[in-house]
């Protein structure tokens, strides 16, 4: 994979826990797909940050026949754990950085994520594009 993550400059809002160790993220590819079961969507909101504003501490963000997401152990994590999976605090799913976030999504994820799940990836384009 070409270094082309690394190279950005500015804010990045990002879902690809592949890139996670090439944005500075992770420390490696630490990293597991959670699966569709329900109840295994929830979130616990751990830190403070315009990402996780207007979130509740614990939060479902995919209906329950939502898709896989990605989550990166919590002793690769680079920056601020912002939320982990609800129940398994070793899964980190929201990452910040000085100039990066890292979200639990995948490509698949518009079609199943509650209004929640929404908020959070709007807060996250927001804070991108306001810093």
């Amino acid at each position: 994979m070409e270094p082309i993550a690394a190279a950005m400059t500015g804010p990045v809002v990002s879902w690809e826990p592949h890139l996670s160790q090439e944005l500075g993220i992770s420390t490696g590819a630490n990293w597991k797909a959670g699966d569709r079961k329900p109840g295994t969507a929830d979130l616990a909101v751990t830190g403070t940050h315009p990402v996780t504003l207007g979130i509740p501490a614990k939060v479902r963000i995919f209906t329950t026949n939502g898709p896989e997401w990605s989550t990166v152990n919590a002793d690769g994590v680079v920056g601020t754990a912002l939320a982990t999976v609800s129940g398994n605090g070793n899964f980190v799913a929201v990452i910040a950085t000085d100039d990066r976030v890292e979200l639990p999504f995948a490509y698949s994820s518009q079609s199943s994520l509650t209004e929640y799940g929404w908020l959070l990836f709007q807060n996250a384009v927001g804070w991108a594009t306001t810093r």
